[in-house]
């Protein structure tokens, strides 16, 4: 990462898992209410920030995740994740008139695919921007914008030492926790399908609502593999496959080669698997057939990841 007074900052942008997703009910905002365990993942996208001449922020967009349908203006949450920093630094006479930033946004997380992309896309931009232009990143005002942004993004931000948080409320509500020492991995696909995440919850049904449970992350850590496998949890699984066929398929391919133990990531489309170690994790996928061309196998993506933190230099 490209510290504060560089004539750029750059941010990495991971990728996050829902160890847990218990949905407690509809709100009368309408909104839901959520417990939540959020992971974040070594694999994701990159942002750059550097200060410009100009009124505009400006964005470019890079990278192999970089779909027709992640918007390259103002409507990109790495955009919207930049305006309070700006604000802020205005106000604090760090960045003067006629200046704004530019972001180059290298995207490697699929879209509409449950791993959090935009929402950390969101919180790393203003992060990069933050610390380019000397603001402090844990302003409250921050935190605070980037809920009405997206309910995730606070996470990115909150929880970015240990990436790892117990999230509430609609999601916004942070409560970081310390990342256990594990050498456990994941295995994320995600299907050649797009996933609505309102179309998801209205899919949600009140009366099939399991009874809420306590989750512990450390079980996922350190508990013997079938106990942490069984303890991951999402309740939006049922609606997802209700809402969207197309996620059946892999739903089915997983549970026929031992992969039962699979859980959706968010409101979908991806689905992630935990195992024991990096080298246990690839030899499921070399069984699976797959050898990184996701394409060939109705994928747009498959990956094995690590928590974001256990790499060094996180």
């Amino acid at each position: 990462m490209t510290g504060a007074g560089s004539a750029s900052v750059v941010v990495r942008s991971p990728a996050k898992v829902n160890l847990c997703l218990a949905v407690l009910g509809r709100r009368p905002d309408g909104y839901h209410e959520l417990d939540t365990t959020l992971l974040a993942l070594d694999h994701g996208d990159h942002v750059e920030a550097r200060r410009i001449r100009g009124e505009t922020i400006r964005l470019t967009l890079a990278g192999k995740a970089a779909s027709d349908d992640v918007p390259a203006d103002a409507s990109n949450l790495a955009v919207r994740g930049v305006e309070p920093v700006l604000a802020l630094a205005r106000a604090q006479g760090r960045l003067g008139p006629g200046e704004s930033v530019a972001l180059r946004l290298e995207k490697s997380i699929p879209s509409r695919a449950g791993l959090g992309g935009g929402s950390s896309n969101a919180a790393a931009a203003c992060l990069a921007a933050a610390r380019l232009l000397g603001v402090d990143p844990d302003d409250e005002a921050l935190s605070a914008s980037l809920a009405r942004v997206g309910s995730d993004c606070p996470f990115f931000l909150v929880a970015r030492s240990s990436g790892l948080a117990r999230c509430t409320g609609r999601g916004e509500r942070v409560a970081p926790r310390a990342l256990p020492e594990s050498e456990r991995a994941f295995v994320v696909l995600t299907p050649d399908v797009s996933c609505s995440t309102p179309d998801v919850f209205a899919a949600w049904s009140e009366g099939e609502r399991p009874v809420p449970a306590g989750f512990d992350p450390e079980v996922v850590f350190r508990a013997p593999l079938e106990e942490a496998r069984a303890a991951l949890r999402n309740d939006l699984e049922a609606a997802a496959l209700r809402s969207q066929p197309g996620l059946r398929a892999l739903r089915a391919r997983l549970d026929g080669v031992g992969g039962a133990s699979f859980r959706l990531c968010g409101s979908g489309s991806s689905f992630f698997g935990l195992f024991e170690d990096s080298r246990a994790a690839e030899a499921f996928l070399a069984e699976l057939g797959i050898d990184g061309k996701a394409r060939d196998h109705g994928l747009r993506a498959a990956f094995v990841a690590r928590p974001a933190a256990a790499r060094a230099g996180a």
